[in-house]
């Protein structure tokens, strides 16, 4: 925890996901002197990126992050994407066995145990990360999966990070805010591969507070149901930055 200007701040830790093409890497261009670890980091990203081959290369660059000072000039990691990255895990558990995810190890599902153990270790690096005072912020594509609202007994479908449930539950439980991005797309059939492809985008808007739609949370209630997200590079985080600063000094002045 530290001061400025009589504001109480402390680092934040931010899992954004959704659909392809969103924005989302650019949102954490704009954070605080980035640092981008992770697979997927697109070559449009002004900010360092450390491209990691497989998932022992990013375990092992990320405890650098985490237990030297390799890296001390920047104050923001942003993981691209954490979908990627434990899909490059699965690839690790699977490689050689001809088995899948549930068969493997043992069988009754041990991979994707492994695959938790696998996202625990991740995040006591993101906990090391943290302590010393930079931000965290995870980025994720997003799956659909069926939910039942349960008092009405009706089934929707719901969307959710790409990650398989229980390691998507350690993330969830770890971020101080899960947004759920989501724009409002104008979009054309293709009439040979019968895709849709991006044609215009009236806008887009970051959602904080879930419903039976998305996942969604916030432990700060300075910030709104909802936000616009603005393109312009750093404007979106700064803006979160203001409305997170306004529950500290709320806190510290009661």
């Amino acid at each position: 925890m530290r001061e400025e200007n009589g504001v109480v701040k402390q680092p934040l830790n931010i899992f954004l996901y959704a659909q392809e093409g969103f924005g989302k890497s650019s949102f954490g261009d704009g954070s605080t002197k980035p640092l981008f670890i992770g697979n997927e980091c697109p070559p449009t990203i002004s900010s360092r990126k450390l491209i990691t081959e497989n998932f022992l290369d990013f375990i092992d660059t990320l405890s650098d992050i985490a237990n030297t000072d390799k890296y001390k000039e920047h104050k923001t990691i942003v993981i691209d994407t954490i979908d990627g990255v434990l899909k490059q895990a699965e690839d690790l558990i699977l490689k050689g066995t001809g088995k899948n995810m549930n068969t493997v190890l043992g069988g009754y599902g041990a991979g994707w145990r492994q695959i938790e153990e696998y996202a625990k270790q991740i995040l006591t690096h993101l906990q090391t990360i943290q302590s010393k005072g930079n931000n965290v912020i995870i980025l994720s594509h997003r799956s659909t999966e069926s939910f039942e609202d349960k008092t009405t007994g009706e089934t929707y479908k719901r969307y959710v990070p790409d990650l398989n449930k229980n390691s998507r539950d350690l993330f969830m439980k770890s971020s101080q805010i899960i947004i759920y991005g989501e724009d409002d797309r104008i979009v054309k059939e293709t009439s040979k591969s019968g895709k849709t492809a991006l044609e215009d985008v009236k806008s887009k808007t970051f959602y904080f507070r879930g419903n039976s739609v998305y996942i969604a949370k916030t432990w700060f209630n300075t910030l709104p149901d909802e936000l616009e997200y603005k393109e312009k590079k750093g404007e979106s985080w700064r803006e979160i930055g203001k409305l997170v600063n306004k529950y500290y000094q709320g806190a510290k002045s009661e």
